[in-house]
């Protein structure tokens, strides 16, 4: 049997099943043709029932006079190279359909004006008196609520950079919750667990807002038939350099509901994604908090499994501190 052969029946043991036919022709290749220089990148299962990406290098060994002595190859885990690839791309396409919708959104901005401005123009010279003049009430009505969409679009876009601020961020986060509450969240299913000292957040206060109300109500839609939810907040340092030191702080919102599967996961920060019902969700939501955060040079993710609950976490900046 060809060593080429040996090596890849040894490493299919590991592979994920739908890696196994291009992994084995990268390596039966390599045997084949002295000019052909063997890499595959691959998926493998772990023992433990992890999948990890794994690249992989296979070059084969002549003699001076063409004869084959053999095949050297290297291996590496590139688990966390992929994760930052796909994360990358995701984000550069984020941008990019924001910027269109953006656009849109800009022009559309400018119809509503000019409807604003004639249909209320219309209205007021109407007598009071008139079942018409209540028909033009309601296309105001309607176009405001075209507008607010709007606002929201322009957040996904992130044309608005609102202004920035220093800002107690347990303070807003506790305003959330309290409102919350009073709307009717149970207060024994909330655990709240904030750092002492937190130095503030720069930042726009309505944009953070928005931030914790979406990402506070995603949670409490998570427990609607059962569970808790968990807010934890801390503050991180992350050496930069030798004298410089990156300040975050971190937001962590747990809740023990649902959950999500790995492709809803996937599309969760996604412009227009929901798993709501028609008419109860646009899938705004967590865009406008991933591309606030972006433009404000924080960052979010998420962790989920079906039936396990969820975990968001949320890393807000601090600016640079540099040590005399």
């Amino acid at each position: 049997m060809k060593q080429s052969t040996k090596i890849f029946l040894l490493l299919s043991i590991f592979l994920a099943i739908s890696d196994i036919a291009f992994v084995r022709l990268n390596y039966l290749s390599s045997n084949s043709n002295p000019s052909i220089k063997g890499t595959s990148t691959y998926r493998i299962i772990t023992k433990d029932g992890e999948e990890r990406w794994i690249g992989s290098e296979c070059n084969r060994i002549v003699s001076t006079q063409g004869e084959y002595l053999g095949l050297r190859g290297s291996s590496r885990d590139i688990s966390e190279h992929v994760s930052l690839e796909k994360k990358s791309r995701e984000s550069e396409n984020l941008r990019a359909f924001g910027t269109m919708v953006g656009g849109v959104a800009h022009e559309f901005n400018n119809a509503l004006q000019s409807l604003f401005l004639y249909a209320g123009l219309v209205k007021d010279q109407l007598p009071e008196e008139q079942a018409i003049r209540d028909d033009f009430e309601h296309l105001l009505d309607t176009a405001n609520d075209a507008k607010q969409l709007v606002g929201q679009v322009m957040l996904i876009s992130s044309l608005d950079s609102g202004h920035s601020e220093p800002l107690d961020l347990p303070i807003l986060i506790s305003d959330v919750l309290e409102q919350k509450v009073t709307a009717g969240l149970d207060v024994s299913r909330i655990e709240v667990a904030f750092v002492k000292n937190c130095p503030p957040v720069i930042g726009d206060k309505q944009q953070l807002r928005t931030v914790l109300i979406n990402v506070i109500d995603n949670a409490i839609l998570a427990i609607a038939n059962g569970g808790e939810l968990s807010v934890n907040l801390k503050c991180n340092e992350y050496a930069s350099g030798k004298n410089i030191q990156s300040k975050r702080v971190r937001l962590t919102v747990t809740d023990t509901g649902v959950g999500m599967s790995e492709e809803t996961l996937s599309q969760a920060f996604n412009p227009f994604f929901t798993t709501r019902e028609v008419g109860q969700g646009k899938g705004f939501g967590l865009s406008i908090v991933y591309n606030i955060l972006q433009n404000m040079g924080g960052s979010i993710s998420a962790t989920s499994a079906f039936g396990e609950g969820s975990s968001f976490i949320i890393e807000f900046p601090l600016g640079n501190i540099v040590e005399n």
